[in-house]
């Protein structure tokens, strides 16, 4: 996201620190996952997998107040045709704010399932943001004359 912004003011950056102040939560109910698995009856997992969940929900949060500025300020992005992008990733991003809470309800019903979804909501986000890049690649190629074989 960032390699497309050309310049950043106060509150790009506030906003960009609470990403990272989100992120820096995860270690800890990653750990109370880990605990709970190994050593924890099945009402610790659930509370293990609802505390993971809630801090997940806060993640895509954080990213949306990023999009949603930067959508409003293109002038801080490196070419006015970023904005598309960035509307595109806003859009993604929304899959979590549904994903997380649909997966703190299956917690309570299984906990082992709901860690397989949080391993998946990272997953989805690598190969969306990998096809968007390769797509836009491709396209600069197309563009340029030299289409990829």
């Amino acid at each position: 996201m960032f390699t497309r912004v050309r310049t950043v003011n106060g509150a790009l950056i506030s906003l960009n620190l609470l990403i990272l102040l989100v992120a820096s939560l995860f270690p800890w109910p990653a750990a109370v996952i880990s605990a709970s698995q190994r050593t924890g009856d099945s009402s610790d997992q659930v509370t293990a997998s609802l505390l993971y969940a809630g801090i997940g929900f806060l993640v895509p949060l954080s990213f949306i107040a990023v999009y949603s500025y930067l959508a409003r300020h293109p002038n801080l992005l490196t070419e006015s045709t970023q904005i598309q992008y960035i509307r595109t990733a806003r859009r993604r991003t929304f899959v979590s704010i549904v994903v997380f809470p649909l997966t703190a309800a299956l917690a309570v019903v299984s906990p082992f399932l709901a860690l397989a979804l949080f391993i998946a909501v990272p997953t989805f986000f690598l190969a969306a943001v990998f096809i968007q890049e390769q797509t836009e690649n491709g396209d600069a190629a197309a563009l340029a004359g030299n289409e990829p074989s």
